[in-house]
């Protein structure tokens, strides 16, 4: 299990949510980030940082303070976030509990880049949702267990190659991570949403 604030996970949890507006959303917010990534990718702010190194070649928006361009709408967000997160509660049969979006960014990824092994922090949910992709998909979530498995490794991993594009897969932020290197062109947009109050096991 997982402790994460509120919620026990089982080890490791993802849940996979459909985004029935992903057409149009992706048509909408594409372009806009293709734009920005052409014209500061090259900068060391949306660069991805790995302590106080940049070389993993992602382009993200997640280093910008409160000025960063608003460049997606409360219907993205509630297509998005509010959705998916309101369904797999449902899915649990636990809808009172509240959220707070803590952050909500992007990622762009061009053919060789990566993310190194990582979590979104030790308390709440967090989300990543696939809005451009041409290959399997390259997410891998690692945790260790704590039941012993047959090939006598307590390290399990999850790997989400058969996840499609338009999927948001919700995960507790403690949950480690990394993405392998694209082959091709490759988008997302992350997020990170706190639990306000109500204790939910599972």
């Amino acid at each position: 299990m997982i402790t994460n604030g509120f919620f026990d996970f089982p080890a490791p949890f993802v849940y996979h949510y459909n985004v029935p507006e992903h057409v149009q959303i992706k048509q909408e917010l594409k372009p806009k980030l293709d734009a920005f990534y052409q014209k500061h990718h090259k900068e060391q702010m949306y660069k991805w940082k790995i302590d106080k190194s940049y070389g993993t070649g992602v382009c993200t928006n997640f280093h910008e303070t409160s000025s960063q361009i608003k460049w997606y709408t409360n219907e993205h967000l509630k297509a998005i976030v509010w959705n998916s997160l309101d369904e797999l509660l449902s899915k649990l049969k636990y809808r009172d509990s509240n959220f707070k979006l803590i952050r909500f960014w992007w990622n762009v990824y061009q053919k060789g880049d990566h993310a190194p092994l990582h979590n979104h922090g030790m308390f709440g949910i967090s989300g990543v949702y696939l809005l451009h992709l041409n290959e399997p998909n390259k997410t891998v979530f690692f945790s260790k267990s704590k039941t012993i498995l047959e090939n006598g490794s307590d390290i399990c991993q999850y790997c989400t190659d058969d996840v499609p594009e338009g999927t948001v897969m919700l995960f507790p932020s403690s949950l480690s991570h990394y993405v392998e290197p694209a082959e091709t062109a490759r988008m997302t947009i992350s997020f990170n949403v706190s639990i306000l109050k109500n204790k939910i096991s599972f």
